[in-house]
């Protein structure tokens, strides 16, 4: 026969196996979270309108909480869509503001990676090298110290894209290799 425990008992036993047993629970969702990555899901079923929507929307309810890594993604995400759009000026622009936001917040992570790789991609496509080049040796560095190598690999694409732009077509093809080479695999 069972012993029987009452309801203390069975909230204690709740508690222990939600305590010990099972895997963490991840934080719920913030609303600019859950828009902005439906904005990416439109973008990649090529939905520019819907996905532009969406990113603004993720934008301004992460404005009324403060959401400064909210609103970094979505300027992030504002920045993809105006570079998809041949747009590199805009795309300055916004990545910029995105990374100002991603400074703001005092803390170093992988979504500044990815802002320091987009904002080199648009300084390149507007003419500005040596910015360009700055930007995407920042993001490496950082995808490092974030012990998150594969993080930098945009920025290592990027760069060799720059030293391309700089007429360094060997040091360009090396990088390019090393950004597409799998990690830990012999040099």
């Amino acid at each position: 026969m069972m012993p029987h425990f009452g309801r203390a008992g069975l909230v204690a036993a709740g508690i222990f196996t939600l305590a010990c047993g099972g895997p963490k629970a991840q934080p719920p969702l913030t609303p600019a979270e859950r828009l902005n990555a439906e904005a990416l899901r439109r973008l990649e079923r090529g939905d520019d309108l819907g996905a532009e929507a969406m990113m603004k929307g993720a934008l301004k309810e992460a404005e009324l909480v403060d959401d400064l890594v909210g609103e970094a993604e979505a300027w992030n995400n504002l920045g993809a869509l105006a570079m998809a759009r041949g747009n590199a000026r805009e795309a300055w622009a916004s990545h910029a503001t995105a990374l100002s936001l991603h400074q703001a917040t005092g803390k170093r992570a992988l979504g500044e990676v990815r802002t320091r790789s987009n904002l080199g991609s648009a300084l390149l496509g507007v003419g500005k090298v040596a910015e360009a080049k700055a930007q995407f040796e920042e993001a490496i560095r950082l995808a490092e110290r974030l012990e998150n190598p594969r993080a930098g690999r945009l920025a290592r694409v990027g760069l060799a894209a720059a030293l391309l732009a700089n007429g360094d077509a060997a040091g360009a093809r090396a990088l390019a290799e090393t950004a597409v080479r799998p990690a830990g695999s012999p040099d």
